[in-house]
């Protein structure tokens, strides 16, 4: 009988890795390189998609085995739900791959464990969105300081609310929603969208804004929560906070429930959710009134087609370059010369600045080397210009006032506190990371 299931098994998997070797259009995929996604879908305009883009990057412009496009990209599985992963990385492993991307947190725990016994001593796990706590010797973590991202998003949102006049009886209202609740997922695009709020408000009646807001009439604006985000979550639950899931169209309820409350910008921070929202708002009639902040990448430019004047910007993480990265940094590729020479390269070009854990070492000495075992984290970022109404000049004016070395000690705190948080501490982290960043205006 476990002969026989063995057997069933093998020829499930061998099926599996026929029907994801060919692509459209007859070509093969360069399985050495193989994405898994978290049970989300490589086109989600969000984490999977910026994971695939990046590995079809590394296989053209850094390893240059495609610079003809002999290939269609890189090899990958998309489970069907969250129990099919472990399946995702057996096909992988029957494939042939030589390093995985793992894109979102439900490969962390168990699942990243299983995934580097299944592929092997040899292989390499890049594990976006995952700390690798666990230090796990074939696994790279990527994480992002994006509670800096959503702290910029939030500026942003209020002085772009303001310049454009898009208030009511002088209040701008700012909400969010999430998939689940995650703290490093999640949680730290939320806290730090929402705790520009209180930094705005405090600071306005001084002139440390007048750099950013010049001209603008903003020092009667009240940045506000909407009225169903004044009481903090009572657990990940929570339908004025969380859909419960990163599924396509899941969000549509959460997203009558927001824009219902008549908010000025709204952020969500559940992937390809981020269509349910903008599809909620233009039944509504309220694309003039309600506008959209993206999260992971520049979502105005996924969503142009359809939606080309609903963005402010984006709290980025730039998973798309940190992938790069890191797949260069590989046990299969680190010591390859060709890949040596271009990442520097790309590196240095995209004017790339990340570190080794939460400390401020730059690893740009070590790029050449297996940083398998590690994890590595990249700053902060917002979008600007083409479909987003956020301009280069003003989101360069608002990280200059809010330098890294400003929100440094709220992030830092921030992600002190991921061992003992739950989702009803949600306003409360708030409040102390808008508190941390005025602390540093009054030294």
């Amino acid at each position: 009988m476990k002969k026989l299931l063995t057997g069933l098994m093998s020829i499930s998997i061998g099926v599996s890795s026929a029907t994801s070797a060919v692509a459209c259009g007859g070509k093969k995929q360069f399985n050495d390189v193989y994405l898994v996604t978290d049970a989300g879908r490589i086109n989600d305009k969000s984490f999977n998609e910026s994971g695939k883009t990046a590995g079809d990057i590394f296989i053209k412009d850094i390893l240059k085995v495609n610079a003809n496009d002999e290939y269609s990209g890189i090899g990958f599985n998309e489970p069907e739900d969250i129990s099919k992963i472990i399946d995702g990385y057996e096909t992988a492993k029957a494939a042939g791959a030589k390093v995985a991307i793992l894109p979102g947190f439900h490969h962390d725990g168990d699942n990243i464990k299983k995934a580097s016994e299944i592929l092997g001593n040899d292989a390499t796990e890049i594990v976006i969105d995952v700390k690798n706590t666990q230090k796990i010797p074939t696994a790279i973590g990527l994480m992002y300081k994006a509670d800096m991202s959503g702290f910029y998003a939030g500026i942003s949102s209020i002085y772009q609310s303001i310049k454009d006049k898009n208030y009511k009886d002088n209040k701008v209202k700012l909400a969010t929603f999430g998939g689940q609740s995650n703290y490093f997922a999640v949680e730290l695009f939320m806290v730090g969208f929402l705790s520009a709020i209180q930094v705005f408000n405090e600071l306005k009646t001084t002139d440390e804004l007048a750099s950013v807001f010049k001209d603008l009439d903003y020092k009667n604006i009240e940045a506000s929560k909407i009225d169903a985000q004044k009481t903090t979550p009572i657990d990940g639950n929570d339908k004025n906070w969380y859909s419960t899931s990163f599924n396509s169209g899941e969000g549509k309820n959460i997203s009558e429930v927001i824009v219902n409350q008549e908010p000025n910008v709204v952020m969500a921070v559940a992937g390809p959710q981020t269509a349910d929202l903008l599809g909620v708002i233009k039944a509504k009639n309220k694309q003039d009134s309600i506008k959209v902040v993206g999260v992971d990448t520049n979502q105005a430019e996924a969503y142009a087609s359809d939606y080309s004047n609903s963005f402010i910007t984006s709290a980025e993480k730039n998973i798309k370059d940190s992938t790069v990265i890191a797949l260069g940094s590989s046990k299969a590729y680190h010591d390859n010369e060709t890949v040596k020479a271009n990442i520097v390269n790309y590196y240095k070009d995209k004017n790339l600045h990340m570190t080794f854990d939460e400390d401020d070492m730059d690893i740009k000495e070590s790029l050449g080397k297996d940083l398998s075992g590690k994890t590595l984290w990249t700053e902060g970022d917002l979008s600007f210009g083409g479909n987003n109404s956020l301009s280069k000049e003003s989101a360069d004016l608002i990280k200059s006032k809010f330098t890294v070395d400003i929100l440094k000690d709220a992030s830092t705190n921030f992600f002190s506190k991921a061992s003992t948080y739950k989702a009803s501490d949600l306003l409360s982290a708030i409040k102390e990371y808008a508190d941390l960043v005025l602390n540093k205006f009054e030294k």
